[in-house]
């Protein structure tokens, strides 16, 4: 708890001495910052952690970037702080460049740190009003989830790579992977792999790119989840195992979703459809999934 204060002020008189200024008291006072700039009282990074009994859960909200991020990265490095971790929460306003919020890890994943009590990992995903869509590296994410051993609950920005990650997750239960503007294939791994041996339900959210063009994106990782794929998981090993599965903007018909319930009637199966806002002026541009709720006048 002390490194983790500690980390807090240091961020406070990172952002004293680039935007604001001290109180009567010598404290950081957040009204002196410029609610023109990229921090307001609202995204002032923040580090809160709390006891967990023999454990500690460590929020982090604020950008992707500058002192907060790098007092989160560094924190996570010291292994007394990574040793003693059971739950990790990273969040943060909208915010980005060029429509894409970027989480860069590298520090932790190149430092020879462990996680061996983390059970549970929130990265904030992408909501679908977003203006910045939330991802890590290719690989990163892999790397990273390699230092966390006990993982049980997971939510990340994006889907896996099983391609590229090496470690097996004994003992995740629960996994969510929100929408980006790829899939990494990852449906049809998860039906081959045997990395997740006690993973019971799955939220997997489908690639974007499908709905980013007004003639879908066929080819690559970019378009659509096929059928084949949700069949091909359906009757593995892994979807026998698991009791739930949750599909985000998926492009099926109503008789696939059907037939994936009747191959496992025992699956809490559920449907959400929530693909990326469109701005009105790209509506001739994109595929606009909303059209059929607009009032016809």
């Amino acid at each position: 708890m002390a490194i983790i204060g500690q980390s807090q002020q240091t961020i406070n008189a990172q952002l004293v001495e680039e935007f604001g200024e001290e109180d009567d008291f010598g404290e950081f006072d957040p009204s002196s910052l410029p609610r023109t700039g990229w921090f307001i009282d609202n995204d002032h990074p923040q580090l809160r952690a709390s006891h967990l009994g023999d454990v500690l859960a460590l929020d982090y909200y604020g950008p992707d970037y500058g002192p907060g991020w790098d007092a989160l990265l560094k924190t996570l490095c010291e292994p007394e702080v990574a040793r003693t971790l059971g739950s990790l929460r990273i969040g943060g306003p909208d915010q980005g460049a060029n429509g894409s919020r970027i989480y860069m890890f590298e520090d932790v994943i190149s430092s020879d740190v462990t996680f061996p009590n983390l059970s549970t990992l929130w990265i904030r995903p992408t909501d679908p009003g977003d203006h910045n869509c939330s991802y890590l590296e290719d690989g990163e994410l892999e790397a990273m989830l390699s230092q966390m051993p006990s993982l049980q609950l997971v939510t990340l920005p994006q889907p896996l790579d099983l391609t590229k990650l090496k470690t097996r997750l004994e003992k995740l239960e629960y996994l969510e992977c929100a929408s980006t503007y790829r899939h990494y294939h990852f449906i049809t791994g998860l039906a081959e792999s045997d990395l997740f041996p006690a993973l019971t339900f799955l939220d997997f959210g489908d690639s974007w790119g499908a709905w980013n063009s007004l003639q879908e994106l066929a080819q690559g990782d970019v378009a659509a989840t096929s059928f084949a794929d949700y069949e091909k998981l359906a009757r593995s090993v892994v979807g026998e195992r698991m009791r739930g599965l949750r599909l985000r903007n998926a492009r099926l018909s109503k008789a696939e979703y059907q037939k994936l319930q009747a191959i496992r009637p025992d699956w809490q199966f559920s449907v959400v459809l929530a693909p990326p806002h469109v701005y009105v002026s790209h509506w001739d541009k994109t595929d606009f999934p909303y059209e059929h709720l607009l009032v016809e006048k």
